[in-house]
């Protein structure tokens, strides 16, 4: 791949952990479904859980035909779904919890409650790469809008190192992106997931998890070919 594939690349991934962040961040605004319904067309990946994610997502949009509508059945969905609000007691989980929480924490010790070691290995992670999240409305650093910025400030940085032709640090910061791929958001995600399945009534929000779990997959086999010397001859 040469240095101006390899860049629109790597831009792309910062837009698509951009998108992705900002999806699990709040509800959805007006202007943000609508951009959403216009948008184009996704190609297959290949990957099963993107393009079946992805496929249900796009149904979903597909249908809209007023988007003040679209936008209060996302809004109920997303409180179901994420915070809990209005949810039936009875539909909570072995554990306990009536909403699919967005906290790796939850999923990573099986408990009802935020924080502990896998939180504050997040919080380590995102100082030693100099990292604020965003944290308005988020009780933690390891909500998933929160790690998926991170992904997007990391590919944000890889994507700086390529334009001034700094190799090592490219791969230096993909090798950071690889461990926490690996090391949190896969660890967790498939849970949240089948979380997600459980409480969410939209296809909207039950594609978007799908699809989110098959990027990270998608994105994690991306950066051990370029961990393991793929790309060398974008300099």
């Amino acid at each position: 791949m040469d240095q101006q594939a390899l860049m629109q690349q790597t831009e792309d991934r910062c837009d698509n952990y951009a998108m992705l962040s900002r999806l699990f961040r709040s509800e959805l605004d007006r202007e943000l479904i609508a951009d959403l319904v216009e948008s184009p067309a996704a190609e297959p990946t290949g990957n099963t859980l993107f393009d079946s994610g992805y496929a249900r997502l796009r149904s979903y949009l597909d249908a809209v035909d007023d988007l003040d509508r679209a936008k209060s059945a996302l809004a109920i969905d997303y409180c179901l779904a994420f915070l809990g609000y209005g949810v039936d007691p009875e539909k909570a989980d072995e554990a306990g919890r009536n909403a699919a929480y967005p906290y790796e924490s939850i999923y990573r010790t099986g408990a009802k409650s935020l924080g502990g070691d896998h939180c504050a290995e997040v919080s380590d992670v995102f100082r030693s790469c100099m990292f604020m999240p965003t944290r308005d409305r988020l009780i933690a650093e390891d909500h998933i809008a929160c790690e998926l910025e991170f992904m997007q400030f990391m590919a944000n940085s890889e994507l700086v190192a390529l334009r001034d032709g700094e190799l090592a640090a490219v791969r230096g910061t993909q090798k950071k992106e690889l461990e926490f791929l690996e090391g949190h958001m896969l660890a967790w995600t498939e849970s949240f997931r089948q979380a997600v399945e459980q409480f969410a009534e939209t296809d909207f929000y039950i594609g978007l998890l799908e699809m989110t779990q098959g990027w990270l997959e998608l994105d994690a086999e991306y950066l051990r070919e370029a961990c393991a010397g793929e790309g060398e001859d974008a300099s």
